[in-house]
């Protein structure tokens, strides 16, 4: 794989769509973490918290208290699973769905531009490739990951004298 190239999409993608999903969210007054918790609800909504955490990678604590701050503003509600009642369901509120639609539409226009130079072949590849890559992403434990990683990148600096 050429690294090179790979960091240089994967800088401009993330970096891109992170600039634009910030500006969009900006008059909302919600942070990027709770706007791309208000996205993950709209698109699967009467969820847990804990399968939300798990599509954004990260912890459940981080979710509960975002979600908290996101119900007391008025953009989703919590409800007691009534077959567990440890567990919470997350529903998006009207305000939330219309977040959700306006900022789809904005990240279509963002795809148009970005993908506007290829075939129709070429993003039917791409999109077989992403998808290959996104369910290998499925599978990988990161939290075993970033603790090998972690005992890789600790080592003694060299000394020269």
């Amino acid at each position: 794989m050429d690294n090179q190239a790979w960091h240089q999409f994967e800088v401009g993608f993330t970096r891109g769509k992170r600039q634009l999903i910030r500006q969009f969210i900006k008059p909302y007054g919600v942070n990027y973490f709770e706007g791309l918790l208000i996205f993950a609800v709209a698109s699967y909504p009467r969820t847990s918290q804990k399968t939300l955490a798990q599509h954004l990678l990260t912890d459940e604590s981080s979710v509960a208290r975002s979600l908290r701050n996101l119900e007391g503003n008025g953009w989703i509600q919590r409800q007691e699973d009534p077959t567990n009642h440890r567990k919470k369901i997350v529903q998006p509120t009207a305000k939330a769905q219309k977040f959700h639609e306006q900022l789809l539409q904005i990240l279509a226009q963002w795809d148009q531009i970005l993908f506007a130079h290829f075939t129709k072949q070429e993003l039917a590849i791409f999109n077989q490739l992403v998808q290959r890559v996104s369910d290998e992403i499925q599978q990988i434990d990161f939290t075993k990951v970033l603790q090998e990683v972690g005992r890789q990148a600790v080592h003694k600096p060299e000394v020269s004298e």
